[in-house]
Parts: C-alpha cells; sequence; structure tokens
C-alpha cells in the first residue's frame, strides 16, 4: 500500500487511499482467491462460517463480491452456501473462476 505519495496530513493519507482503492479494483481486480469469503488470503472454513453471519446474521458484507459468488451465477445468494458446503464436506468441486459481474457491486 502506498503512503504519503501526496504528503502528510488526513487529506493526503485519505488520497493515497483512494489511488490505491482504484488502482487494485479497477486494474488489478480483487478476486484473487476464489471462494474467500473473509478476504484472509485463504479459503477455508472460515470463509463459511462468514458467508453464513453474513447472509443470515447481519454481518459484514464482502470485500470483494466476486469472492463470495462461488457458482458464479452473478448473484450472492443461499446457492453460494450450498455450493461452498458441497466443496468443503461433500467432495464438490472449488469455487469458480471469478467473473465481472456488474450487479454484484
Amino acid at each position: 500500500f502506498p503512503t504519503a505519495s501526496h504528503g502528510s496530513g488526513i487529506a493526503n493519507i485519505a488520497a493515497d487511499a483512494m489511488d490505491f482503492f482504484y488502482q487494485y479494483f479497477f486494474t488489478v481486480g480483487c478476486c484473487t482467491h476464489p471462494g474467500d469469503a473473509n478476504h484472509d488470503g485463504s479459503v477455508d472454513v472460515s470463509d463459511l462460517t462468514y458467508y453464513v453471519d453474513y447472509l443470515f446474521g447481519g454481518g459484514p458484507g464482502p470485500v470483494c463480491p466476486e469472492e463470495f459468488d462461488n457458482n458464479n451465477d452473478c448473484a450472492l445468494d443461499i446457492s453460494d452456501l450450498t455450493y461452498y458446503v458441497d466443496f468443503m464436506f461433500g467432495g464438490g468441486p472449488p469455487p469458480m473462476e471469478c467473473l465481472n459481474c456488474p450487479n454484484l457491486w
């Protein structure tokens, strides 16, 4: 994460953060680990917990919606949770590579 390229002070730090945001999401993209619901860099049971909390417990939304869309239907819903449970515990296929789904944003 670049820092202090705009100088010191809160406004300059905010400008650096916005530069990073635009570069990361619009140039690189956020989907680096399909199935990584909590965006911690790994795909494991903590993602399942995060997803259940989001869907049913009012938990925080996804950092990167494409990483939540496990079945690539361009929707974040119970079918993604079912797909993920099958992957984790039923021998199903891993989360699919991310698509560019504009309706997820």
